[in-house]
């Protein structure tokens, strides 16, 4: 056995069933004890193992549980039910079963339809009420154009002009007396000056704005179409697995909209970008789910290159401390690269 290589689904399937032998098990516990990879995989097959058992041990039992209605996974998806003791009641039994679990599932997603729904008459709405308005406006600018043109096509009397005064003697008009050239050796007063004629004020020249970096809109990172958990992959292997991209901004942090996988709690969880050869940790933040669905994290990604990372999520338990999630494949790309 090489210590360098990963251990296999299978030999450490064999390891948590203590089928190994004495030089195979203790080699498999030193690798197991500095490789983080094969240590959190192992964990993930433990947890998927222990839930399998759980599930056979209740299917066996011979006293079942009532099962929960739809109106009450209605209420506990709307944060209608305040008593927190229910609540664990409620998510203990649907852990354990099935067809509870799938239930809450279903009205999940039947309330997140009808949001959608009432989400797009809202929008159309005020799209009809935007058009109204337009027309309004429409209406006023064609009245005071209307307005404007009748005034100052309004037909105006004119006003006489003054009949010119007559001389007694002569009866004949006054005509003003012609200017007369002056002399060039007499010194003649100076001319007044005309005053210039005020030039029109030259409008100012809009200044355009230069282009900013557009903003990205909240992502979201929906881990219910990865799985309840997610396996780590080799680089070179030729599984396909599910990998999210996020748009990093390089003008601030990103903010990210996460869907939490169905068997999740409500409370705080933690969000990390790892490296994806070592899991070492890069960023991080804290988040609050108050549903168990999803969480809103604003993560700073602005030192991280475009490149392939892994996404952790944890959830803070205050008896066990850090409940594993799950471990995502996630591909970072800058929002440069997006712009057409």
């Amino acid at each position: 056995m090489n210590l360098k290589d990963h251990l296999s689904a299978e030999t450490l399937d064999l390891f948590l069933a203590d089928e190994l032998s004495d030089e195979v098990r203790s080699l498999s516990a030193l690798h197991l004890s500095y490789c983080p990879i094969c240590r959190d995989q192992k964990n993930a097959l433990n947890l998927n193992l222990a839930a399998e058992r759980m599930w056979r041990e209740f299917d066996a039992a011979a006293v079942r549980e009532t099962h929960i209605e739809e109106n009450i996974f209605r209420d506990f998806w709307l944060d209608k039910i305040s008593d927190e003791k229910f609540l664990n009641q409620l998510s203990h039994h649907c852990i354990a079963c099935r067809d509870c679990r799938s239930k809450r599932e279903q009205v999940r997603l039947k309330i997140r339809k009808e949001q959608l729904q009432v989400g797009a008459w809202v929008r159309l709405l005020a799209a009809l009420a935007t058009q109204k308005r337009r027309r309004r406006l429409l209406y006023v600018a064609v009245s005071l154009v209307g307005l404007f043109l009748l005034i100052k096509f309004w037909p105006i009397r004119q006003t006489p002009a003054p009949h010119a005064v007559k001389n007694d003697a002569t009866h004949a008009p006054l005509v003003a007396p012609a200017p007369v050239a002056p002399d060039s050796n007499s010194s003649s007063p100076p001319k007044p000056e005309v005053p210039n004629s005020p030039k029109p004020s030259q409008k100012a020249i809009r200044r355009v704005p230069e282009p900013r970096e557009l903003l990205a809109q909240v992502q979201e990172v929906d881990l219910t179409s990865a799985g309840d958990v997610a396996e780590y992959r080799e680089p070179d292997s030729n599984t396909r697995t599910t990998v999210f991209t996020i748009v990093a901004l390089r003008s601030g942090p990103t903010r990210l909209r996460i869907l939490l996988p169905v068997h999740s709690r409500r409370g705080v969880y933690d969000v990390s970008i790892r490296d994806s050869a070592f899991l070492a940790q890069l960023v991080s933040a804290k988040s609050e789910s108050s549903n168990g669905v999803n969480i809103s994290a604003l993560i700073d990604l602005r030192e991280l290159k475009a490149d392939d990372y892994i996404l952790r999520i944890t959830r803070r338990d205050p008896t066990t401390g850090h409940e594993y999630i799950g471990d995502y494949n996630i591909r970072i790309i800058d929002s440069k690269s997006t712009a057409p």
